[in-house]
C-alpha cells in the first residue's frame, strides 16, 4: 500500500458517540464532529483540525446531572491511499482544546437548575479511514480520543467513535502508485509555409548616391509616330531594373524599408518608377525604386 494519496483540502461532518469508559455511571452520549484538512501530494502527510461536540452524557442515579465537552482539536499524521479514488487511513496526533461542562438540574451537588464550566485541554490521537465511493465524496470513520478531559472528578479519557460523510475539494492533486505517465509532444498536422526572415531595420546600408548612366536609345522605325516622352532610368552605380511600375498615389522616397525612415524625395501619384530591389520585413513588402534622378524605399502598398 503506497503513502501517496489524494492531495488537496477536504471538508466533512459526522455523527459521534462518546463514552467515558473509566466510570461505570456515565452513560454513552450522542454528539457531533465536523472537520477540515489537508493531505499533502507525494508524501504520507495530513493536516486536521475538528470540532467535536461530545453531547450531554447523564450521570446515574444523581437526578439528571449530565457531563459535557466541546471543542477544537488540531491534529498531524500519517495518511495511507488505499485506492485510486483515494480510499484510505489515517493515524495521528495532536492536542485539544474546549469547555468541560457539568448542569445538574435537581441541584444534587448545590443550586438547583445549576451549571458548572471549566476549561481542558490535552493530548488527543486519532485512528481512521475513508472509504470513497467517487473521487470527491466517501464515507469518513474513526476513533478518537481525547487524553485527561475535565470532568469536575478524576478528569479521565474521552473516547468518540465517529461516521459520517467527507468531501475532497477541488483543486487539489491525485497522484498514482504506478508511474507517471508523460505529456505526448506536440505534433503539427500540416507544414507551415516558410516566413522569410525580417531584413533588420538597424543594419541596413543607406542607399548608394545616384549615378547617372548613359542613356542607350533604342533604334525607333522612321514611320512609326512618335511615342510619348517617358522617364528614362537614371540608376544608382551597378544596379539594373528589374521592372517598371506606377505609383498609385503620391509618396516619399526614405532611405530605409521602414516606416518613418528619413525622407529622401517625394514622387507624384501615377508616376513610373524603376524597380531595383525588392525585399519583404515585418512592415511588409518594400521596393527600391529610382525616379527623376532619385532613388529610394517605397511600400508595395503605393504601388498600382
Amino acid at each position: 500500500m503506497s503513502g501517496a494519496a489524494v492531495a488537496g483540502p477536504y471538508l466533512g461532518g459526522s455523527v459521534a458517540l462518546t463514552e467515558r469508559a473509566s466510570y461505570e455511571d456515565v452513560e454513552r452520549a450522542n454528539g457531533g464532529k465536523f472537520v477540515a484538512g489537508y493531505r499533502f501530494d507525494n508524501t504520507p502527510l495530513m493536516l486536521e483540525v475538528n470540532y467535536l461536540d461530545a453531547g450531554d452524557a447523564e450521570i446515574e442515579n444523581t437526578g439528571g446531572v449530565e457531563l459535557g465537552y466541546s471543542g477544537i482539536t488540531a491534529l498531524i499524521g500519517y495518511w495511507a491511499k488505499g485506492s485510486d479514488l483515494g480510499s484510505g487511513f489515517w493515524l495521528a496526533g495532536g492536542f485539544y482544546s474546549g469547555d468541560a461542562e457539568l448542569s445538574d438540574p435537581s441541584g444534587l451537588l448545590g443550586i438547583p437548575g445549576a451549571t458548572y464550566e471549566d476549561s481542558a485541554s490535552g493530548v488527543a490521537i486519532s485512528l481512521g479511514g475513508v472509504w470513497k465511493f467517487t473521487r470527491y465524496v466517501g464515507l469518513q470513520f474513526s476513533l478518537d480520543g481525547l487524553l485527561g478531559v475535565t470532568d469536575f472528578a478524576d478528569d479521565e479519557n474521552l473516547t468518540a467513535y465517529t461516521l459520517g460523510l467527507v468531501i475532497e475539494l477541488p483543486g487539489g492533486s491525485r497522484s498514482s502508485s504506478g508511474p507517471k505517465a508523460q505529456n505526448s509532444a506536440y505534433t503539427p498536422t500540416y507544414a507551415p509555409a516558410p516566413v522569410p526572415a525580417p531584413a533588420p531595420a538597424a543594419e541596413l546600408t543607406p542607399a548608394p548616391a545616384p549615378v547617372v548612366a548613359p542613356v542607350i536609345e533604342a533604334p525607333v522605325a522612321a514611320e512609326a509616330a512618335e511615342a510619348p516622352p517617358t522617364i528614362k532610368p537614371n540608376l544608382p552605380g551597378g544596379m539594373a531594373a528589374i521592372g517598371v511600375r506606377r505609383t498609385a498615389q503620391p509618396t516619399m522616397l526614405l532611405r530605409q524599408p521602414r516606416a518613418g525612415a528619413p525622407v529622401d524625395g517625394n514622387i507624384p501619384g501615377d508616376a513610373e518608377v524603376q524597380l531595383l530591389q525588392r525585399v519583404p520585413n515585418a512592415q511588409g513588402v518594400w521596393w527600391y525604386v529610382s525616379f527623376n534622378g532619385s532613388s529610394g524605399w517605397v511600400s508595395e502598398s503605393a504601388l498600382k
